[in-house]
């Protein structure tokens, strides 16, 4: 998805190079955060969807395509935080986001630009928490499975126990 950083710069008859080469650069900086983002965990994650999130701002002072790691941001959240504290963080940095287009484009274009990322990144961060929940069922599901083969091993073995026990004691009682 990081062509779409790039995809306002062609349809800009005149982009600067500081825009295509900020761009380029922003998107090769993004690609060992993301990785890193799902080998880490805790502080370390938080801080990579802020890195993330800054640099999507950075990029949108020069290029609109910015919003694209603004959008991942909104994911890395969902997939990290708290779901109350994902929420907020979500609507924290679309409002930043909204805030910054205001400021640099004209208002149809900034409303454009924040209503087509509310848009695309409510279902991304909607499906990240939906996938979530769905992985802790599953966790929860094999463990369940795991207990009940352990249990049936368990009423087998006394099963077995008792039978032996039966069959020992009425054979010495003989």
């Amino acid at each position: 998805y990081l062509v779409f950083v790039f995809l306002p710069l062609l349809f800009w008859s005149e982009a600067p190079a500081l825009s295509w080469w900020g761009s380029a650069a922003a998107a090769l900086a993004f690609v060992p955060l993301y990785f890193a983002f799902f080998r880490w965990r805790g502080r370390r994650q938080q801080a990579l969807i802020v890195a993330v999130a800054l640099l999507g701002y950075a990029v949108i002072l020069i290029n609109a395509g910015g919003n694209t790691f603004i959008i991942y941001a909104i994911a890395m959240v969902a997939t990290a935080l708290p779901v109350r504290q994902a929420v907020l963080s979500a609507l924290l940095m679309l409002a930043l986001m909204a805030a910054l287009f205001l400021w640099r484009l004209p208002l149809p274009y900034a409303l454009a630009y924040t209503a087509m990322v509310a848009v695309i990144g409510g279902p991304v961060f909607m499906g990240v928490l939906l996938a979530r929940g769905r992985a802790r069922r599953n966790a929860e599901l094999r463990l369940t499975q795991d207990e009940v083969a352990r249990l049936a091993a368990l009423a087998e073995r006394e099963r077995i126990g008792r039978d032996l026990h039966d069959l020992l004691g009425h054979t010495l009682s003989l």
